[in-house]
């Protein structure tokens, strides 16, 4: 069952509406991003809160990175729609879109066709549990900031997550300051982790507790990887008010709402002997 999930544009905080597709032709004006927004089938293919709210944050915090411009990478793209509304509710100039998953990644393609938006937004096939390098047409030179969210979860290879931004973070011979990465991650109750084999050790340790032996949510995993990578992370400020809107504009209520955990904003950098970025 699809769905049409349309960002209006003009104002903030930033707007979903689900129309049907009989009302499509009368329903569309300009400055509208239209998303196939997939029910019931693979997790990227449906609007997550953690994406609205990112969108919404990056547009009226006084601590987000500058947009207007910029050329970003995602990570995580699922449907394109954070990725779309940058370029046209922001300014943003180009987003190098990867999404991991094939099924995913064919519903990101057609969302971005669909809109007109392949100058500006390029769908990249990238899954870091196979590589920790981005594929060829992600041009890292030009990308100024990272972004993704809602991209942890139970299984979702936070390690291996947190190994690829570290190499995405660092300086470089092409570049004397590191790229800084802004996630909008939900920390959901735990659970299901009983159901997946133990993972690898992570620097020779059990990525799944804490230094004193604590069980880790699947974020809280993440983040300590980071910190092996010895990457700086900066809990940022989102306010309870935005994360009622945009649950709310998602349809979570209840459990539902609660399910999705705190949605918390991250910055992450790397530190080197170049200097923080």
């Amino acid at each position: 069952f699809a769905q049409i999930v349309v960002y209006f544009i003009p104002r903030l905080p930033a707007i979903c509406h689900t129309i049907s597709s009989d009302n499509m032709d009368n329903a569309i004006t300009p400055k509208m991003i239209v998303i196939r927004d997939i029910k019931d089938q693979a997790i990227g293919t449906e609007v997550w809160p953690a994406s609205r709210m990112m969108l919404n944050w990056l547009g009226s915090s006084a601590d987000a990175p500058a947009l207007a411009g910029a050329t970003i990478l995602e990570l995580g793209s699922g449907t394109g729609a954070l990725a779309m509304s940058l370029v046209s509710q922001h300014g943003v100039s180009h987003v190098f879109a990867s999404e991991g998953e094939a099924d995913v990644f064919e519903n990101l393609r057609a969302n971005v066709s669909d809109n007109g938006m392949g100058a500006a937004v390029v769908p990249c096939l990238w899954d870091w549990k196979d590589s920790l390098l981005p594929p060829a047409e992600v041009l890292l030179d030009t990308v100024d900031v990272i972004i993704a969210s809602d991209i942890v979860y139970v299984g979702s290879s936070e390690c291996e997550l947190s190994h690829a931004l570290a190499g995405l973070c660092r300086p470089d011979v092409n570049r004397s300051t590191g790229r800084t990465a802004w996630l909008c991650l939900s920390d959901r109750p735990q659970g299901g982790e009983r159901f997946l084999p133990p993972p690898d050790l992570d620097d020779g340790m059990d990525s799944r507790y804490d230094a004193d032996g604590r069980v880790l949510s699947a974020v809280g995993r993440f983040l300590h990887a980071c910190a092996r990578r010895g990457l700086q992370v900066q809990r940022m400020n989102m306010g309870a008010e935005l994360f009622e809107i945009e649950t709310k504009e998602a349809g979570c209520h209840g459990e539902r709402r609660e399910f999705e955990g705190c949605i918390q904003m991250y910055r992450i950098w790397s530190i080197s002997e170049l200097g923080e970025p």
